[in-house]
């Protein structure tokens, strides 16, 4: 409950008028809902006990049912109005936030958790935090000033009412919202769990299903789905009783008090200090009071999925990064000289928390302008060795040197910004092959990206479609053969102004011929002042003037 108001608390603060505004006019609402029955009650009851002759007034409480009737369809209309715009405008705010956060950590960080879990907890995490105002903490905070109005009003006269009215409303609001709280808690967690788990399952389920289909797992894949549907079904299932308990227990305990209301208000008429009229009118506006609380039992029963989501959200909102700049960096020189001195770097088991060694007594030296090849099998370590130069991991030991400068000294957005990487997945944008080139340098000029398709031999290609660079491509680039969407991904990395290119098995995917084009195609794009570090397990050596290195049970050495 703490990490719900600590998460949420912020947020109120910011928009505390709206939703000030909100509880005002639900309390105003409700006021004349209550006023409305209590004013019918007198009124028919005043009319049917009326002696034949006299005079009664029906004009007066007309008006005033109809004023109250209008007044409580405006303000009902504004408080839903008012109350969900602030609270959906808060939700926006949070979920901006939650993906803020998500997009300042790390690879490694991100790494931790599946893409499914992480769309879970910025869509239903965040959206099932909507019933703790609407449904808990604003009926809560009505209920209690008008069980005070309600208390002052029948104070004076009819003082044991009172009190019922104080006490029912106590129970109502306090011990039943905490059993339902208490009890309904585990299952609200577990059914925010196992909603995350549908999303990554069927994330999963899309991306790998060639392969399932392959090796027809799609029964197995189905009955694994249909046990996740029907726990989440037997935890809803458990909720809805839950809730459906705790109306119960509500109506009983109004029940209780009405008889009781019923009961002290006899004794009223009887010592005639109340007439008819006013005795069915506090009783029907007693009924008013208690529709309260139905709303407060929903929410509460609902409270339990609302703190499993905020905390899931708390746990990626207070994520620090492992990896942080210093606090007084230098300014790396844009053109420098890389070195690997002495690089060991270990990865630490997460469950066993052992140490296994990727590479050890790492030695290598990059000139402005020479390219340099990291040749070896899957698994041997290149990409973690390019990962340690873009600064993603930090070595286990010695350092790597970027201009004479250790990287681990300055700001890891100044070291991206020499370098350029392309990885063995690069992704592609829904978009434009614009909008996608520009994404390594926005102050891109036409005639820049003109330049740099004729050197990726992409240039022929866009000219003859349609629309040209403005062509509309389809996410992960389903419209584009795969030594097309290699191309232009490559046409992104040399654009922008970075004066070293890492490449990451760039030829993946690319059979022998399209291999051979995109090596030589490369060369010549690259230019002389550009370093290139490339990891690949590629036959041939990418071309003749480049330097490479083989990768071999943790240890790099030169390729003769």
């Amino acid at each position: 409950m703490k990490t719900l108001f600590n998460l949420l608390r912020s947020l109120y603060l910011n928009n505390k008028l709206y939703l000030c505004l909100s509880i005002f006019l639900l309390l105003i609402t409700t006021i004349s809902g209550i006023i409305l029955l209590g004013i019918s009650g007198w009124l028919l009851t005043g009319a049917y006990i009326v002696d034949i002759g006299a005079i009664f007034n029906l004009f007066m409480p007309s008006a005033i049912i109809r004023i109250l009737s209008l007044m409580k369809v405006i303000f009902r209309y504004a408080e839903k109005l008012i109350g969900h715009t602030a609270i959906f405008k808060l939700l926006s705010d949070l979920r901006g936030f939650v993906f803020e956060s998500m997009i300042k950590l790390n690879p490694k960080e991100l790494s931790k958790y599946r893409n499914g879990d992480l769309v879970s907890r910025i869509t239903s995490d965040v959206d099932i935090l909507d019933v703790v105002f609407l449904l808990f903490l604003e009926p809560f905070i009505v209920i209690i000033l008008l069980a005070c109005l309600f208390y002052l009003f029948l104070h004076w006269f009819m003082p044991i009412n009172s009190l019922i009215i104080v006490i029912v409303s106590f129970i109502s609001i306090v011990f039943v919202p905490s059993l339902l709280i208490k009890f309904s808690k585990n299952n609200g967690m577990y059914i925010q769990q196992y909603s995350s788990n549908i999303r990554e399952f069927i994330l999963e389920m899309i991306d790998s299903h060639i392969d399932i289909t392959i090796m027809q797992l799609q029964e197995a894949k189905k009955k694994e789905f249909n046990y996740v549907c029907s726990c989440i079904s037997n935890y809803k299932k458990k909720q809805s009783i839950i809730a459906a308990t705790g109306q119960y227990a509500l109506s009983i305990i109004s029940g209780f008090g009405i008889v009781l209301i019923i009961y002290f208000d006899i004794g009223y008429f009887e010592e005639n200090k109340i007439e008819a009229p006013l005795l069915i009118g506090i009783l029907l506006a007693s009924f008013g009071l208690f529709e309260m609380f139905s709303s407060l039992v929903k929410g509460s029963s609902c409270l339990g999925s609302s703190i499993k989501g905020a905390e899931r959200i708390s746990t990626i909102i207070n994520t620090k990064n492992s990896i942080n700049d210093v606090d007084d960096p230098i300014n790396l020189p844009k053109y420098g000289e890389i070195i690997y001195n002495n690089v060991d770097f270990s990865y630490i088991n997460s469950i066993s928390n052992d140490e296994s060694s990727v590479l050890r007594n790492i030695n290598l030296k990059i000139s402005i302008g020479e390219h340099v090849a990291i040749i070896g099998p899957s698994g041997s370590g290149k990409s973690t060795l390019l990962s340690l130069l873009l600064r993603l991991e930090d070595v286990s030991n010695g350092s790597i040197s970027f201009g004479g400068y250790d990287i681990r000294r300055c700001k890891q957005s100044d070291l991206h910004n020499r370098i350029a990487f392309l990885s063995h997945d690069p992704a592609i944008f829904l978009g434009t092959i614009r909008s996608n080139i520009i994404l390594g340098n926005q102050s891109a000029s036409n005639d820049l990206i003109f330049e740099i398709l004729h050197l990726v031999k992409l240039w022929d290609f866009v000219r003859n479609l349609p629309y040209g660079l403005d062509t509309f491509i389809n996410e992960t680039g389903s419209n584009l053969s795969v030594g097309q969407a290699r191309r232009l991904c490559l046409a992104r990395a040399l654009i922008s102004p970075a004066s070293v290119l890492v490449f990451d098995e760039p030829t993946s995917g690319l059979d022998k011929v399209l291999e051979r084009e995109f090596f030589r195609d490369l060369r010549l794009a690259v230019g002389k002042n550009r370093s290139v570090l490339m990891a690949t397990h590629a036959d041939v050596l990418p071309y003749d003037d480049i330097k490479s290195y083989k990768l071999k049970k943790g240890h790099l050495l030169l390729d003769d």
